[in-house]
């Protein structure tokens, strides 16, 4: 816990500005009998088994892992912002910002928050009281789009509704308001593939309703949705159609500080880092399956946390050494195409370790040019001939 409050606090005192961090969660599968937290819960890659759930922030100018969380295996995505909020609570938190998936957009967990002085971009459910006013007030001018609602780099039309949030703030025993910002995007490509494949399926509906077949439960509600039942059956609505139709292609985001729609959705798109960070958890870090007992869980997951970080630390490094090369007319001769090629050219040099009466001391092989000037590249510093 030292450790992750100080890498937290490394990440606020290295930055000037505001900080974004990702956060969500992932599904750890595990075979093992002796760990309590293992449960069975939503997994997408393996459901018959009992699986971990990590929750995960990642610094979005980084790239890099900041604090993790192991938590129970069938435990929701809020409570686990719940918990995370906890384990945080000491920690100043006035120039962060959490970025989260709409998962996390319930007026619950907004007040939790605004309590803990985090700030928040989140997507948002389209069915969420505080949000369906405003679709309905912005719905038919963004179909109708214009030049005042365009987003040109998204390609997108956008509306921004600015009100406020009241919540209960327990350390002034008052009833607080803070700033909350709305932001209604339409994507007219999407609407377009939504509206298709939805009038495909209720094409298909209409005819198993006039066929009399069964319907299963997806399509069961869908007929609650478009249709109304009379004395002569189910029948399609067009009322019902139009209430639904003007949603398609709609989605939303808000936010507790950024009140420009197109700034919301730059840092919006950039939290898929994190699914980046889970990614290489799994594949490049051997963190798929959690192949140990009770007893050494958490220094397992420790132990796949440092690795992250170094993996990630190296991915960035790579990043900016390709975008400085972008930027040059003469191309870098040594730089590998990614991590796995730089790590594998790494294999080649060996430490030898030499004991004698009084100390211990270490010496690395002679180390290749390629080596040496891919490590300039990226920013390491080539380590001393001799380490005692």
């Amino acid at each position: 816990m030292r450790f992750l409050h100080k890498r937290i606090q490394h990440s606020k005192s290295s930055e000037q500005h505001s900080l974004y961090w990702s956060f969500d969660t992932t599904s750890i599968s595990s075979y093992s009998e002796t760990i309590r937290k293992t449960a069975y819960g939503y997994s997408k890659e393996n459901p018959e088994l009992p699986q971990l759930n990590l929750g995960l922030i990642v610094s979005e100018n980084s790239g890099e892992p900041l604090y993790y969380k192991v938590l129970e295996g069938s435990i929701s995505d809020p409570l686990a912002l719940r918990q995370l909020l906890v384990d945080t609570a000491q920690l100043d938190t006035s120039n962060v910002s959490l970025v989260m998936d709409r998962a996390f957009s319930s007026p619950s967990l907004l007040d939790q928050l605004y309590k803990n002085n985090l700030g928040f971009i989140c997507g948002s459910k389209t069915n969420l009281n505080y949000c369906k006013s405003v679709i309905n007030s912005f719905a038919r001018e963004l179909q109708l789009g214009g030049v005042d609602t365009f987003l040109e780099e998204y390609g997108l039309q956008a509306k921004t509704s600015s009100t406020t949030w009241s919540y209960y703030d327990p350390s002034t025993g008052y009833r607080e308001r803070k700033p909350l910002y709305i932001h209604v995007y339409l994507d007219p490509f999407r609407a377009a593939g939504e509206r298709e494949t939805l009038l495909k399926k209720l094409k298909k509906l209409q005819k198993k309703i006039k066929a009399k077949s069964p319907l299963n439960k997806p399509e069961a509600d869908l007929r609650k949705q478009f249709f109304i039942k009379g004395s002569l059956g189910w029948a399609y609505d067009k009322e019902l159609w139009q209430q639904n139709e003007k949603l398609l292609g709609l989605f939303v985001l808000v936010s507790s500080s950024v009140s420009s729609a197109a700034e919301a959705l730059r840092i919006y798109r950039q939290r898929d880092i994190v699914e980046k960070n889970f990614n290489n958890l799994k594949e490049r870090c051997s963190g798929r399956r959690m192949r140990c007992q009770e007893s050494t869980l958490e220094g397992k997951v420790f132990a796949l946390f440092l690795s992250l970080i170094l993996l990630m630390n190296l991915k960035m490094r790579f990043h900016r050494a390709r975008e400085e090369e972008n930027c040059q007319e003469e191309k870098a001769k040594f730089l590998p195409d990614d991590v796995p090629d730089f790590l594998r050219s790494l294999s080649v040099i060996d430490v030898t370790s030499r004991k004698s009466e009084n100390n211990q001391f270490f010496y690395w092989d002679l180390i290749p040019k390629k080596i040496r000037l891919t490590l300039e590249a990226i920013g390491i510093k080539e380590p001393p001939r001799f380490i005692t």
